[in-house]
């Protein structure tokens, strides 16, 4: 292979990369509780903001080991609609992920709950959005959640 088509194949590779590198997502730090109520009131009516302590009741972990947490949900069992953003650096990304496989469990156990006498909550939580973007988790349950979810991907995405 002569000089000049190596020279190109470089040339493309190196055009080629800078592309890929474009499309990978990149998420900005930000403080989550500046928006936090903006998606909590897009989510419901009325929600509460839970504490830390309602966190390790619902799921088995505290706001300790994340930067940031916001949780809003109901005070009743009854309805399921909840906002759950979080926060959290690369010590704390295994803990995080842990608790996205804990909150899996516990919507698949509120959907077998609900299935039977439920159906609104059912269906909400089936087209629930649980993710985790860059070092955030995100979980939404709420009629409007692809929306929420966009406005939240608007806030923390470059």
């Amino acid at each position: 292979m002569n000089y000049r088509v190596k020279e190109i194949i470089c040339v493309l590779f190196l055009i080629a990369f800078g592309f890929a590198c474009t499309l990978t997502k990149q998420y900005r730090d930000t403080d989550i509780s500046v928006y936090a109520q903006e998606l909590a009131d897009m989510t419901a009516d009325r929600i509460t903001e839970f504490d830390s302590s309602r966190l390790k009741k619902d799921y088995g972990y505290g706001f300790g080991g994340f930067s940031q947490v916001c949780y809003y949900g109901f005070e009743t069992v009854m309805e399921s609609q909840t906002l759950l953003v979080i926060k959290f650096d690369e010590a704390s990304k295994e803990e995080a992920e842990s608790l996205y496989e804990s909150i899996k469990l516990k919507r698949e156990s509120l959907k077998e709950l609900f299935h039977s006498y439920a159906i609104d909550q059912y269906e909400l939580l089936d087209n629930s959005i649980l993710s985790i973007e860059g070092n955030y988790l995100f979980y939404c349950v709420s009629k409007d959640a692809q929306a929420v979810h966009e406005r939240f991907l608007e806030k923390v995405s470059r």
